[in-house]
């Protein structure tokens, strides 16, 4: 049995290695990068939402304050005039705006950390997009694998041609000479 695990093991390392050699890493290189600008590009999105339903919920918590200030003026006045059922409206009204405003904050606390985490996240995946990018081109480098950066503004001619023909012809029978 152990004799059947060995072979088959080696029978599917090899069939890796051959498949490993069939597939182009360079491409695999490209098409990684491709995926990871997108995972980024949506994260991006992402954050940029969260710091906008911030920002609304950041003016909601200021017309909280505002309202609840105004409440307390009327609280006041109907206090003065001896109210107290329009007072207890009030006292109910600033009850309910005091927790909407304290649920507010909490909110906007566990979203700026959450924004904090996910900024943090990001630039470190942007920092391995960069060295994947750079051992991409090492890679590319390395192997000699390079795309065709080639101007098209340089053009040779055939003249072009016929010149080198005829220095390698020149070169090739001076070899000659000297070798007979």
């Amino acid at each position: 049995m152990a004799l059947i695990n060995r072979v088959t093991r080696l029978l599917s390392a090899d069939l890796h290695a051959v498949l490993d050699r069939l597939e182009e890493p360079e491409i695999l290189i490209q098409q990684a990068i491709r995926d990871m600008e997108q995972d980024l590009d949506e994260r991006e999105c992402g954050i940029r939402l969260l710091r906008q339903k911030k920002r609304q919920l950041e003016t909601q918590s200021q017309q909280t304050r505002t309202s609840l200030e105004g409440l307390q003026e009327e609280l006041d006045l109907c206090l003065d005039a001896n109210n107290e059922a329009l007072a207890k409206t009030l006292i109910r009204k600033r009850l309910e705006a005091q927790a909407f405003l304290s649920n507010t904050e909490q909110k906007l606390n566990a979203w700026s950390d959450e924004i904090k985490d996910l900024e943090s996240q990001f630039r470190d995946d942007q920092s391995q997009l960069e060295a994947l990018r750079q051992k991409a081109d090492a890679f590319n480098t390395d192997t000699g694998v390079t795309e065709n950066n080639w101007s098209t503004s340089s053009t040779v001619t055939d003249e072009d041609v016929d010149v080198a023909l005829l220095k390698e012809k020149h070169l090739k029978s001076r070899t000659k000479g000297k070798t007979s």
